[in-house]
């Protein structure tokens, strides 16, 4: 192959790259192509391209790229289209802004508009769908020549078929108009519903029909050049506590998550729990798992609810390069009404023993306290004339200030999987004397879909919570790696001591 400005010849064509399937991509004329594979595979990058194939060699393109928010579309699929990508084609001499990357003055849509080799020029907009409910309604009046739709299994299939209305245009024959959606395995398997449209044609009359009009073309990691034996390790390692997600994100295999309990791969009573609780002896009396000598910070989870309320206490240590954690007690309240002033008095209560322990048995100072907690503990509340947090605060005389962590779409995901990772890297033991949390190993179930990620009817929800902000609050960077093809080794700079 010969090489010029990044692009490669073969086969008598240019192509922007070398990978071969970044290549298929380019060259995928059907009419709907679902591009699928784990992360990390070159996909998007063959996709992008794809894109201003669209914009330089159709007359009058009109390109729409679909994201599920405006924000995820500007820091992903945008930021690529108008910088490398855009790059690589000005530095071959194919194209040039027409109209540099801006947004319109009334809709405050993003677009740009690039020469195309026709003499004239084509268009690119970035839309978002936040609502699937809202698709037809927001599209009626749309027309595109193409439509790239970004992460497609975030959207219900009602975004799909009203996008597919909007691909129309008088302006460039029916063959030449395409629609390209991309994916990682989603959550739910071949009961996706872009299994059924890419794999299974369901409720399609005319097979001969639905093969001309649609194609999927599957990306794997090994067809990724750009990536070394070191970065495939790495997303191997990082996936390999979840059988799962090592299935969808290493190997792109379409298949569902386990429908018993959301630990049960990983979660080992007879590793995992230490220690033994007996009924007739005294705590002290007991063996059971507690901080060990060097210990200097508890950590505190809170999950405050009208009904439902748990605290986890949990004590961080170095094992080796890492940081494990001992869940070492809990105070939990399911289906019982607890007030604010009783939790704070028992909260208070489990500390001064710890403060003992730490001074009689461990001849240390009393440790350093921290508690974490759902930001809605720092939000004002009529009903107490404060926010939790202060009232805690006024209650216990500054022994408990209460920090949020981090609340956003995909970090109940991002809890669940570094639980997991944590179990399977044998990180994380409890306590036997800690009921409620072996319980939740136990019996906590998945949730049904990508939206809900843990049974959100289930009682040991709020037991997972405690337990997950603690980690959340005190690893933030493990916290924000989980679920990610990034995942950075540990640093013990990461802990927050």
């Amino acid at each position: 192959m010969d090489s010029h400005q990044g692009w490669v010849q073969a086969n008598g064509s240019w192509y922007p790259s070398r990978a071969e399937k970044q290549q298929q991509i380019f060259d995928c004329a059907h009419r709907y192509t679902l591009i699928h594979g784990p992360r990390k595979t070159g996909k998007s990058t063959g996709i992008q391209h794809k894109v201003f194939r669209w914009l330089v060699q159709t007359e009058n393109a009109s390109v729409g790229i679909f994201s599920r928010t405006t924000r995820n579309g500007k820091q992903g699929v945008w930021k690529a289209l108008i910088g490398d990508i855009y790059r690589s084609w000005n530095a071959m001499g194919m194209t040039e802004w027409v109209k540099e990357p801006g947004y319109e003055m009334d809709t405050k849509m993003a677009f740009f508009r690039v020469r195309n080799q026709y003499g004239g020029y084509s268009e690119c907009q970035l839309h978002s769908i936040n609502y699937d409910e809202n698709a037809e309604e927001l599209l009626k009046d749309s027309t595109f020549t193409h439509i790239y739709m970004v992460e497609a299994d975030r959207f219900d299939r009602k975004s799909f078929n009203a996008l597919q209305m909007t691909l129309r245009s008088a302006s460039v024959p029916y063959e030449r108009q395409q629609f390209i959606l991309d994916c990682n395995p989603p959550e739910e398997g071949e009961d996706h519903w872009l299994h059924d449209v890419f794999f299974k044609a369901k409720g399609e009359t005319s097979m001969e029909q639905w093969k001309l009009l649609h194609e999927q073309i599957s990306v794997s990691i090994d067809e990724n050049p750009f990536l070394n034996d070191i970065q495939k390790q790495e997303i191997y390692r990082t996936y390999q506590h979840d059988k799962t997600l090592l299935d969808r994100y290493y190997y792109g295999k379409w298949v569902r998550g386990m429908e018993n309990s959301a630990f049960s791969d990983v979660f080992m009573p007879n590793f995992h729990i230490v220690g033994e609780f007996d009924s007739n002896k005294r705590e002290n009396e007991m063996e059971l798992l507690r901080p060990s000598k060097g210990a200097y910070v508890m950590d505190v989870g809170l999950d405050v609810g009208d009904v439902n309320t748990a605290v986890s206490f949990g004590c961080p240590r170095v094992d080796g390069h890492n940081i494990a954690y001992d869940i070492v007690d809990e105070i939990v309240y399911l289906k019982d009404r607890v007030t604010l002033d009783e939790l704070t008095v028992e909260i208070m209560a489990h500390m001064d023993r710890w403060d003992e322990y730490f001074e009689k048995i461990l001849k240390t100072r009393k440790p350093q306290w921290r508690f974490w907690s759902d930001p809605s503990s720092l939000k004002f509340k009529g009903a107490i004339g404060g926010t939790e947090a202060q009232l805690m605060e006024l209650r216990s005389d500054g022994r408990i200030m209460m920090q949020g962590v981090y609340k956003a779409p995909g970090t109940v995901l991002k809890r669940l999987d570094l639980m997991k990772r944590m179990l399977f890297e044998e990180r994380i033991f409890f306590s036997a004397k800690c009921f409620k949390h072996i319980e939740m190993l136990r019996n906590l179930r998945r949730g049904s879909s990508h939206t809900h990620i843990i049974d959100r009817s289930s009682e040991y929800k709020h037991v997972f919570d405690s337990a997950t902000y603690m980690l959340q609050g005190a690893m933030p960077e493990e916290i924000m790696a989980a679920s990610g093809p990034s995942s950075a080794p540990f640093s013990m700079q990461s802990i927050r001591f």
